[in-house]
């Protein structure tokens, strides 16, 4: 029908009903609502840190090839590579740090 009511589609589910058991809070089964970010911890930060830190290894030993070549000369090109791999991976450390902090201030707000 072309007519229909599209926040009809968009209602969330129903919660699930209690378990029988006390131990676990029925609520923790809801899913979380959508466009929340996902809560950092270390499994998440160590595989973006895999991810990121073999991009960046990638990325910069090719721009370290290619001082080496344009230079000629092997450690500028593995002092342009090592440089930029440690800028970068230092950048990437303090935006983590910054996204963890801020998420551990917000937690404390949240407290009653």
């Amino acid at each position: 029908m072309i007519t229909q009511d599209r926040n009809a589609a968009a209602a969330p589910p129903n919660p699930p009903p209690p378990p029988a058991a006390n131990d676990f809070p029925w609520w923790r089964m809801w899913p979380s609502p959508a466009g929340r970010p996902q809560p950092l911890n270390r499994r998440s930060l160590t595989l973006g840190g895999l991810l990121a830190g073999s991009g960046l290894l990638v990325v910069d030993g090719l721009l370290g090839l290619m001082a080496w070549y344009a230079s000629g000369r092997l450690a500028v090109g593995l002092a342009v590579g090592l440089g930029l791999l440690v800028l970068t991976g230092l950048e990437f450390a303090i935006v983590a740090w910054a996204a963890k902090r801020r998420q551990d201030l917000e937690a404390r707000r949240a407290e009653p």
